[in-house]
C-alpha cells in the first residue's frame, strides 16, 4: 500500500506539473493569438482574424505573414544588391566622367599645340606635321648631297661660283667636256 500511495503521488505531481505545462503553452498560444491580431491590425488589415464568417484563422492569418516576411527579406536582399549595384555603376559613371574630362583636356592640349580651332583639324595638322618633317629629312639630303659638291670649298665661295656661271652658256660648255676630257686623256697617254 506504501508503494501504490507513492505511486499516485508521483502521477499527481506529474499531472499537475502536466497541467502547469498545459496552462502555459494555453497562455502562450492566447498572446501568440493577440500578436498576430495586433500585427494584421497594423500591417495586413486583410488579414485579421476575427469572429467574423469567412476570416482567416490565426494560423492561416500567421503562415500568410511568414509568407509576406519572407518575401520581403527577399525583396529587402534585392533592393540592397540593387543598391551597391548602383553604386558601382555611379562610380564607374564617375570614372568615364573623369576620363572623358582628361581626354578633353588632352585633346585641348593638341589643338593648341598644333594651332588648331577644331579637333576635327588635328588630323590636317598631323598630315602638315608629317610633310614638314619630310621637307627637313630632304633638306638634309640636299645639305650633305651641296657638302660633296663643295668638296672642302666654303659653301659662299661654292654659290658664288655656282652664281657666276652663264646658265645660258651651260649647255654648250657641257658639250664640251667630253671633248675636253678626251683630249687630256690623249696628252696622258703621250706622256707616259
Amino acid at each position: 500500500m506504501v508503494n501504490q500511495a507513492t505511486e499516485l503521488q508521483s502521477r499527481i505531481k506529474e499531472a499537475r506539473d502536466s497541467q502547469r505545462r498545459i496552462t502555459m503553452v494555453r497562455q502562450e498560444a492566447a498572446q501568440f493569438a493577440r500578436d498576430v491580431r495586433s500585427l494584421c491590425q497594423r500591417i495586413a488589415s486583410d488579414l485579421n482574424p476575427d469572429a467574423s464568417p469567412g476570416s482567416p484563422s490565426v494560423e492561416i492569418a500567421a503562415s500568410e505573414l511568414l509568407l509576406r516576411f519572407r518575401d520581403a527579406q527577399e525583396t529587402w536582399s534585392t533592393k540592397q544588391t540593387l543598391i551597391k549595384q548602383r553604386e558601382s555603376e555611379l562610380a564607374s559613371a564617375r570614372n568615364a566622367e573623369q576620363l572623358l574630362s582628361e581626354a578633353s583636356l588632352q585633346l585641348t592640349a593638341l589643338c593648341q599645340e598644333a594651332r588648331c580651332a577644331l579637333v576635327d583639324d588635328l588630323p590636317r595638322a598631323e598630315q602638315r606635321s608629317r610633310d614638314a618633317l619630310e621637307l627637313r629629312d630632304r633638306l638634309k639630303v640636299l645639305d650633305e648631297q651641296i657638302q660633296q659638291l663643295c668638296a672642302g670649298e666654303p659653301l659662299d665661295a661654292f654659290r658664288q661660283a655656282a652664281l657666276a656661271l652663264g646658265l645660258d652658256r651651260l649647255p654648250d660648255q657641257l658639250q664640251a667636256l667630253p671633248d675636253e676630257i678626251s683630249q687630256l686623256d690623249a696628252d696622258r697617254s703621250e706622256l707616259n
